[in-house]
């Protein structure tokens, strides 16, 4: 944990605003466990959200494409079956991306709600690490007790 360590040698241990005592190292200890554990589940799930994200650009990409193609074949007066088949083909694809894309959208909602919770969770914990442990005294054999 970071801080200053005090030594008491055969001195008596004073505790005040910046010596934390047993039960405020303990919480500080916890509190720091727990920071380590959700920065490692973080940075792990930051790569999720990354491809996620990525996923959904290139399927918003293939809907954009396919829109284009929509769009200027929209009244086209095709004069052979094989154009007719193309365009159906591109429609049944575009429903079929834009059903995917809808899907995967709310698959991402609901994840990005549970990982904001957790950002959440750790800006708490590092504001109240900080205001309540960072920079603290502790009295080595203190550390080693609450160890």
């Amino acid at each position: 944990m970071a801080g200053a360590v005090r030594s008491v040698g055969n001195s008596v241990k004073t505790y005040g605003g910046s010596t934390l005592t047993t039960d405020q190292l303990v919480k500080c200890l916890r509190a720091e466990r727990e920071l380590d554990g959700l920065v490692v589940q973080l940075t792990s799930e930051s790569e999720l959200v990354d491809m996620n994200v990525a996923s959904l650009h290139r399927l918003e990409s293939n809907i954009t494409v396919l829109e284009k193609y929509l769009n200027a074949n929209k009244y086209a007066d095709f004069s052979t079956q094989r154009e007719v088949d193309k365009y159906n083909k591109n429609l049944n694809t575009y429903n079929s991306v834009v059903k995917q894309y809808n899907s995967e959208v709310g698959k991402y909602k609901k994840y990005e709600g549970e990982y904001n919770r957790r950002v959440d969770r750790h800006n708490e914990l590092v504001a109240d690490f900080s205001a309540n442990c960072s920079g603290k005294y502790y009295y080595e054999d203190d550390m080693v007790i609450v160890s």
